[in-house]
């Protein structure tokens, strides 16, 4: 008796481990899957994971992790040759996915998304579309991140100043805050041409404008690009601390953390170096809020797609439905990887690496326009970026605004024509 009773809980304790998986046992043993992943946070917090898989489903995974770019370039040799041995990998929507799915090196993975364990519709929309030519899916998103808003509640109680909703609002709110005998400057958001391109995406999209037109050429030298450019511009220079148009992430986050800063746009997955409670003297006075303005980017910075060509497609899509299924998704977000499903943030154990207050905007974050890209959405983009960050270190400096625009322009379309031509 005690031996059945024994077997029954082995038994209960593989079926709540691989719930996801038929009852009737391990439907692909003795499969073996190559799996390229990222030196990412992602990818480190799932391998603790790896032996669950592998005893659930009685597939081997022959993990192999890389650098992004020594990723990236080995993806494209091996999908290039069509390579049959390449299952699953990690991908970057924003730099080569789009490529990859002209390129026809990605499976399809449409069905996958549509099965109701899966649930499809519980992604972000705008980090999924990333993913999506012609009505299909290539790929399925795993961490995401926003532009919002970090502001320090304390200067705010002070001055009696309601939190900013609109661009309008928040110029009104950096002037106010700024203090420059005192050394507090309204705002900052980073001013060094290429980085800087990212955070102005938002300015542009809520001025109305964007990188590209219907027909895909460039479009920042417009009276809304122009508008965008300018008010980012004044901005900064008016009410952001000196040297904004030299400064990545990581000053602005630096000059945020020690104090000096009332406000500051930027992506919300870099909130710990932000507010690190060891080296940040706002770590309990700052307050976190969606994007003020009329829309922002939602992007996904990493996803899982299987290759084209691969001969295991069925088991590389159970490890893919594993991988990034609700489950697995709220354990490692857990961990403190922002993740790419929307019910996720509303398991309070899920979000314990997390803000309250900065889990609320994340999931707020559907309910506006939200675009699923932060950058121009062509191959060539960092040379596209440095053309507009050209512009937009003009724009802070006090410079010719218009004629900045027009000459990024024509650089911009420049990169565009050269791509088509290449294609």
């Amino acid at each position: 008796m005690k031996r059945i009773m024994a077997m029954i809980l082995a038994l209960a304790m593989m079926l709540s481990i691989s719930s996801v998986f038929a009852e009737d046992a391990k439907p692909y043993e003795g499969v073996e899957l190559r799996v390229l992943l990222a030196n990412h946070m992602w990818a480190d917090a799932l391998m603790p994971h790896i032996p669950e898989f592998e005893e659930a489903t009685g597939i081997k995974l022959n993990i192999e992790q890389y650098s992004e770019d020594q990723l990236s370039q080995k993806l494209s040799i091996e999908l290039a040759a069509q390579s049959k041995e390449l299952d699953v990998f990690m991908t970057r929507p924003l730099q080569e996915v789009k490529q990859m799915m002209a390129n026809g090196w990605l499976y399809d993975v449409t069905a996958l998304l549509e099965e109701p364990e899966m649930d499809g519709e519980d992604f972000f929309s705008a980090a999924l579309s990333l993913y999506s030519s012609n009505g299909k899916y290539y790929g399925i998103p795993l961490v995401t991140e926003r532009e919002i808003l970090y502001y320090r509640t304390d200067l705010f109680e002070e001055a009696g100043i309601e939190i900013p909703t609109t661009l309008d609002e928040l110029w009104d709110a950096a002037e106010a805050l700024t203090d420059v005998d005192a050394g507090i400057y309204g705002i900052v958001s980073r001013g060094l041409t290429a980085a800087a391109v990212t955070q102005f995406s938002s300015y542009l999209y809520s001025m109305g404008g964007d990188f590209l037109d219907e027909d895909g050429n460039a479009n920042i030298d417009t009276p809304e690009a122009i508008k965008a450019f300018k008010f980012y511009g004044d901005m900064l220079r008016e009410f952001g601390p000196p040297g904004v148009s030299s400064m990545h992430w990581q000053q602005c986050a630096a000059l945020y953390a020690s104090g000096k800063v009332a406000m500051y746009t930027e992506a919300d997955a870099i909130f710990n170096n932000a507010v690190n409670a060891k080296e940040s003297v706002v770590a309990d006075k700052t307050g976190y809020a969606l994007f003020p303005g009329d829309s922002f980017y939602n992007i996904p910075s990493w996803g899982l797609s299987l290759g084209a060509f691969t001969e295991k497609a069925d088991a590389a899509m159970e490890f893919a439905k594993w991988a990034a299924g609700k489950d697995m998704t709220a354990k490692l977000q857990a961990l403190g990887v922002p993740g790419a499903r929307k019910s996720v943030y509303s398991i309070p154990e899920a979000n314990v690496s997390f803000p309250e207050d900065l889990v609320k905007v994340i999931a707020d974050a559907e309910t506006k326009d939200t675009r699923g890209y932060d950058r121009p959405l062509i191959t060539s983009v960092s040379k596209a970026r440095d053309y507009i960050g050209q512009a937009i270190v003009t724009a802070i400096e006090g410079g010719n605004v218009e004629e900045a625009a027009k000459l990024a322009n024509e650089g911009f379309q420049s990169v565009i024509d050269e791509d088509r031509a290449a294609e």
